[in-house]
């Protein structure tokens, strides 16, 4: 959502937003408190006619401004992050690290603006996204990951085209104990957003309920992916219940082709789900889950149109992603830096963490979560020595990134019927 740039010289930050906010959204609580309180930061100065889409800022100054509302781990993280870069000449890592490159918004600015701010706690969000691009950009650690993803369940009900869950060699869902010890762990450092998944259907877990009871208590910002298959009523009222900031649902096509790539899913019976859903929020007087889908780009290149249409009535926000073949072959970005081992910290649903979401990262293990914390995860050797090749152009010496299709180059002339073809 943001760009940013340091200026060593001047110690501030330069930011620049991917879409302006539009005018319908700057009146809404959450930005007009974030954008007054930012009005009160000295040296604040507008870098285009309007300050509202691009300003240039003390990053000292712009922390102590708003440690009163930031959580105690975020006003330590942003400091750290600001002693690193004044204290050495910081040098980004160049073309090769593409922050968020496999995001892409498929939906207007309006809304785009109006899913992150109806999820509130905006400045929280803000300074997690400063971190987010900061981080990784100039090889900062930061006391604890930006981000944690626990799966809860690895098992699906699906057997998707372009999923590669074949080839796990296991499959399961999270201990409860487990789980619950993790979160407390993210939440004793203030961490500010967890996700619930990762390689399977989130809602496969029998406790799920409970779960999203357990973090949503704890964790500001909480979502998870979904096929939505599984939802239901229970489901539902347990979501707008424990105000789960949003849901990604994989929402391929719409149509034949939406039930194609998703069998068994039926079109009407996943959109009557969605419906559901938001009927259910609105009766509840509240804007969350903010519901998001997703689709690859294969499933509507034919007519945008039509999904950007037919969604609109039971997305928030809608996002398309590329293709990924995860079985054929591969050409590698020349330069390549993976943003996660600076972001994240990923546990499976055995306990394995990890620094990012490959599916078969096994070389990368950092250690098993019933007997090593996140934090101890975050800041082992062998985290450090992911880094270290990543920011030396030397990945390739480590087998998963070497492997890992998030660093190659894409399949954009794919088509949806070769696709299935391809399936697992």
């Amino acid at each position: 959502m943001i760009h940013l740039a340091y200026d060593s010289a001047r110690q501030e930050l330069a930011v620049t937003w991917d879409s302006p906010p539009p005018l319908s959204v700057r009146n809404c609580p959450e930005y007009a408190a974030f954008f007054e309180r930012l009005g009160q930061v000295p040296g604040l100065r507008a870098l285009r006619e309007d300050l509202h889409e691009a300003f240039a800022v003390p990053y000292a100054q712009l922390i102590e401004a708003f440690s009163p509302v930031l959580p105690r781990g975020s006003v330590e993280c942003q400091t750290a992050i600001c002693r690193s870069l004044a204290a050495h000449a910081a040098r980004s890592q160049g073309q090769g690290l593409e922050i968020n490159h496999h995001q892409h918004p498929f939906d207007t600015a309006e809304r785009a603006w109006r899913f992150i701010l109806n999820q509130g706690r905006f400045a929280d969000y803000f300074f997690n996204r400063l971190a987010w691009h900061l981080a990784p950009t100039y090889r900062i650690v930061t006391p604890f990951p930006l981000h944690v993803d626990l799966e809860s369940a690895s098992t699906c009900n699906m057997n998707c085209p372009m999923c590669y869950r074949d080839m796990l060699k296991t499959t399961g869902q999270m201990d409860f104990d487990l789980f619950c010890r993790l979160i407390d762990e993210c939440a004793a450092s203030d961490l500010y957003s967890v996700r619930l998944s990762w390689r399977g259907e989130t809602l496969t877990h029998p406790r799920i309920t409970e779960m999203i009871a357990y973090v949503a208590a704890r964790i500001p910002n909480v979502s998870f992916l979904t096929n939505a298959f599984f939802i239901d009523e229970r489901i539902c009222a347990c979501l707008v219940e424990n105000r789960v900031s949003y849901v990604a649902v994989s929402f391929d096509g719409i149509g034949e082709v939406y039930e194609t790539v998703r069998a068994p899913a039926k079109f009407a019976e996943s959109m009557a789900r969605l419906r559901m859903l938001r009927s259910m929020r609105e009766a509840a007087g509240s804007l969350l889950p903010q519901i998001r889908t997703c689709t690859i780009w294969p499933a509507i290149r034919h007519d945008p149109g039509a999904y950007q249409q037919t969604m609109r009535e039971v997305a928030d926000y809608m996002v398309k992603n590329p293709y990924i073949n995860f079985k054929g072959r591969m050409t590698l970005k020349q330069g390549f830096v993976c943003q996660y081992p600076w972001e994240r910290i990923v546990v499976g649903w055995d306990g394995t963490g990890q620094c990012c979401t490959g599916w078969n990262a096994t070389d990368i293990a950092l250690g098993d979560a019933r007997v090593v914390s996140i934090r101890e995860m975050w800041h082992s050797p062998r985290q450090g020595e992911v880094r270290r090749l990543h920011q030396e152009g030397r990945r390739t010496e480590l087998a998963s990134c070497r492997e890992c299709r998030h660093g190659s180059q894409g399949d954009p002339d794919v088509t949806i019927d070769e696709i299935v073809g391809r399936r697992w």
